[in-house]
């Protein structure tokens, strides 16, 4: 069931990256292992109008990508674990109608996912040494911000909530994006999706409701399950995760009265 959050010790380094409309963007970072919030923050400058996306590549590479007052694509990295950022953001351009999404598809890739001033959704990638000249077109027609999810080398799913309210779907694999068209995966979003993987193939897709409630929905390498509801009520698109060495994975969103819930859900089986 979904409850509060209980307060554990971390066990490693943990980097947050908070967003403020029109405002510059700011971090926080426990200074050891087992540190509580906040031991000290840290303002990475910019000015942003989205959440922002964050990916790390290694042990000390980590990238946030924001939208802009300009509503391009904005991009700032650390190279060694956060000690120190670029002096400058770096701007790629686009003209983004969203926050940005972004997963990796290979060991050095920053695949970037957009929803455009056309409600399509657009692409930009990092092949670990370029950036894309240009923006190119995935197709579709979305609303709120692209989920996207890389559950085998070389793939990438990404998950959007369509103009008809669904789940649609489409699969990037070896290069390429498959087929011609999106997939729609029915349902009635009233948020953006969240998805994660719980394995090599398989996919675990979270969406909040007509109804105000988490559903899931889980592809298990083979088939979809059916949506199953996770109970209770959010007021916002859930936050998923799973568990490292389980088959389980960790759901949390805003209740209504503005507390934080967390539950957890198993993985779609075999």
């Amino acid at each position: 069931g979904w409850r509060p959050p209980a307060r554990a010790r971390p066990r490693a380094r943990l980097r947050l990256v908070l967003p403020a409309a029109y405002t510059p963007l700011w971090r926080h970072c426990p200074s050891h292992a087992g540190a509580s919030f906040p031991p000290r923050r840290g303002r990475l400058g910019g000015v942003l109008v989205s959440d922002p996306a964050a990916i790390a590549l290694s042990p000390t590479r980590i990238d946030i990508l924001v939208k802009g007052a300009d509503d391009a694509l904005w991009q700032q990295t650390t190279l060694d674990g956060g000690a120190t950022w670029q002096p400058q953001w770096t701007t790629h351009g686009g003209v983004l109608h969203s926050g940005p999404e972004v997963a990796s598809s290979g060991p050095s890739n920053l695949d970037v996912l957009v929803q455009g001033a056309d409600s399509a959704l657009w692409e930009n990638t990092w092949n670990g040494t370029n950036w894309q000249p240009v923006w190119s077109s995935v197709g579709g027609r979305l609303i709120g911000d692209p989920m996207a999810v890389s559950a085998a080398p070389n793939t990438l799913d990404v998950f959007v909530k369509g103009l008809d309210g669904a789940l649609w779907q489409r699969s990037y694999f070896g290069g390429t994006w498959v087929g011609h068209d999106w997939h729609s995966l029915g349902g009635h979003l009233s948020s953006s999706p969240d998805a994660a993987s719980c394995g090599s193939g398989h996919l675990d897709v979270m969406v909040v409701g007509t109804d105000g409630s988490p559903w899931h929905l889980g592809y298990n390498g083979t088939r979809w399950s059916y949506w199953q509801p996770l109970g209770g009520i959010l007021t916002t698109a859930t936050g998923s995760v799973r568990r490292p060495g389980t088959q389980a994975i960790n759901v949390m969103g805003r209740a209504p009265d503005n507390a934080l819930l967390a539950g957890t859900t198993p993985c779609v089986p075999e």
